[in-house]
């Protein structure tokens, strides 16, 4: 199911997407505990890795039937309690029943599906 996502403040930026963009942790730890999977993509507005996989992020949220939520968070805001485990950009964190189960650094899109892949089958 789709549903409009504010980006920011702004109330001109709505979008018709399943891909929650994150300005605090508490928005955050609160999506990851009402869904049974879920992914954080922390990012940044200068990585270019970043930029190029954004679009393929958002159309693989758009497209997943699961129970699964997926979220956008810029580093530059807060990534409160994950900024020391973050050392290189994009990184994915993936949460099953509010359980943090593993994270991938980068962006190949292969290794990202195979890995949403896999952990939603355990």
């Amino acid at each position: 199911m789709k549903h409009a996502v504010m980006l920011g403040s702004a109330p001109d930026k709505v979008l018709d997407t399943k891909l929650v963009h994150i300005e605090d942790s508490d928005t955050r730890l609160g999506l990851i505990k009402d869904h049974k999977f879920a992914i954080v993509k922390f990012s940044a507005d200068w990585c270019g890795p970043c930029k190029r996989i954004a679009p393929i992020y958002e159309e693989m949220a758009n497209k997943d039937t699961d129970d699964c939520v997926y979220m956008s968070e810029d580093i530059e805001l807060d990534c409160g309690e994950y900024a020391e485990e973050i050392s290189a950009l994009p990184a994915f964190h993936f949460f099953r029943d509010g359980v943090f189960i593993g994270k991938l650094l980068g962006c190949d899109v292969d290794v990202l599906v195979k890995k949403i892949e896999d952990l939603k089958s355990i």
